[in-house]
């Protein structure tokens, strides 16, 4: 059984790669260090070159784990923006957010569904540069705040009303703390 699904893994494997080719995007083997600076399960992996509207061309990592052809492949960036957070959906791995882990694929057509996930990749990527998605910070912002806030930073205070509207609000940076109002009279007390 084993041998089996090692098998089924190697001929997708195979078939992806040679669908790559066919398109004419000259998928190159991902070295095993390479490889491990994404994912520590990913076992397999391509760089594909692609261009963008804003000039730039980016490395694209397609990075198929030891569950595919039954699991997605992820997608990463080998040349993030700086910061890395500038991106919604991009996480700290430089790995894009694209599929949720309840979205089901069809394992019988590995070459379809790297099709599918680098064209969502490549748009979330053209959609990033063009900031058209930028709105997706304020659905996730719990998620991107996180991303960015470090463990040894200042204590943070807040004493912002925690209602609508959406509004500009106020920070004062101390030596040992942080603090957010809703105005400069309200900080200054």
């Amino acid at each position: 059984m084993l041998s089996e699904l090692l098998q089924e893994r190697q001929v997708a494997l195979i078939a992806v790669e040679a669908h790559l080719e066919q398109r004419g995007l000259h998928p190159v083997r991902l070295q095993p260090q390479e490889l491990q600076s994404f994912s520590e399960r990913a076992t397999d992996g391509w760089v594909i070159r692609w261009g963008f509207s804003d000039g730039k061309v980016r490395r694209l990592v397609i990075l198929p784990d030891d569950g595919f052809p039954f699991k997605s492949p992820r997608v990463g960036v080998m040349d993030p923006p700086e910061p890395i957070s500038a991106w919604p959906h991009l996480g700290k791995d430089r790995l894009l957010c694209i599929l949720n882990s309840e979205s089901t694929i069809n394992a019988d057509d590995p070459a379809g569904v790297v099709e599918y996930i680098l064209k969502d990749a490549i748009d979330l990527i053209e959609n990033s540069i063009q900031k058209r998605n930028h709105k997706d910070f304020l659905s996730e912002f719990v998620s991107y705040w996180n991303m960015e806030a470090s463990w040894i930073s200042p204590e943070m205070r807040s004493i912002v009303e925690l209602s609508p509207p959406s509004r500009i609000i106020k920070v004062w940076h101390g030596t040992q703390s942080i603090l957010f109002s809703d105005n400069e009279e309200q900080g200054a007390r």
